[in-house]
């Protein structure tokens, strides 16, 4: 599947044709575990495969030799697909959702339907992300950094107690934690930024 992936990012059109034949089953199984209208379905695999091709060039020789990666990739490239797609329905809704708040709805029909089941699997699967993702980059912190971290911002616990109790001047504490915050910042930009070559 690597040598396959290669040379469709080559431009072997006839490579692209057999991962799709292989890849196709299993990424439409994803799809519809996940989304119960057929014609979304084939509207997502579509968009699947065209995120693909436009991020083709992403996918190089440092993949090799990691079983699944291709599969993985086509998997990753539908996932962020489907999010897409709900983010920008859900944001389509809200706007109506507004305007019906406002009785302003002349010629929009009935009121808009809440999140469906998948949607609301799909915001919690992102949500979830999103949180390992910080959770992995403060455990990358130095330890002096991520204990300041883990108890002001994801315990809550005011500064100057944490000062208190490692017995270090309140603003030497601040500037630690400044200098934590601003280095999970770049790390977390950094992790968003590849996730998006990736996709």
């Amino acid at each position: 599947m690597h040598a396959l992936m290669l040379r469709y990012v080559g431009g072997d059109a006839r490579a692209f044709d057999t991962l799709f034949r292989r890849l196709a089953p299993r990424i439409r199984r994803y799809l519809q575990r996940r989304v119960r209208a057929p014609e979304l379905v084939d509207d997502l695999m579509q968009q699947t495969l065209l995120r693909v091709h436009v991020s083709k060039q992403c996918y190089d020789h440092r993949w090799e030799g990691e079983p699944g990666t291709v599969e993985r990739w086509f998997l990753t490239s539908a996932r962020r697909t489907m999010l897409d797609h709900f983010r920008s329905e859900y944001r389509r809704q809200a706007r109506v959702e507004k305007v019906c708040q406002r009785e302003d709805t002349e010629g929009f029909g009935r009121r808009v339907a809440p999140m469906t089941p998948e949607e609301q699997l799909c915001e919690d699967e992102e949500v979830a992300e999103r949180r390992a993702s910080v959770r992995r980059a403060v455990d990358a912190l130095p330890p002096n950094s991520r204990e300041v971290v883990r108890r002001h911002k994801l315990e809550g616990e005011p500064i100057h107690r944490i000062a208190k109790e490692l017995s270090i001047p309140t603003v030497s504490l601040r500037v630690r934690a400044h200098r934590a915050y601003k280095k999970l910042a770049k790390t977390l930009g950094s992790q968003s930024e590849t996730r998006e070559r990736g996709a």
